[in-house]
């Protein structure tokens, strides 16, 4: 042993306890990764083009609910309105 360098000797169940507790930090970080990028709809800024061909955002609207907007339009009182969401 080189002097100055102190190495301390393991013996196999220490270091597969180890190697262990690495492998399972690996696993679960991958499966936290995983699962919040899973089951997450997609976010959109929604808008229509109003009177006078005047641009009025409506806000963010995420997957079912921004497909439901833009099949139905938008209603007020001036008329149904074409409803765009994300970039088209």
């Amino acid at each position: 042993m080189p002097s100055g360098i102190l190495k301390a000797k393991l013996n196999s169940n220490q270091l597969n306890y180890i190697i262990m507790k690495k492998v399972n930090f690996i696993i679960a970080a991958a499966a936290l990764v995983i699962m919040s990028s899973c089951g997450k709809d997609e976010c959109h800024d929604c808008h229509y083009d109003g009177p006078g061909g005047v641009e009025v955002e409506l806000g963010e609207y995420c997957g079912q609910a921004a497909e439901d907007l833009e099949n139905a339009g938008y209603t007020d009182s001036t008329g149904t309105y074409t409803v765009h969401c994300g970039e088209h």
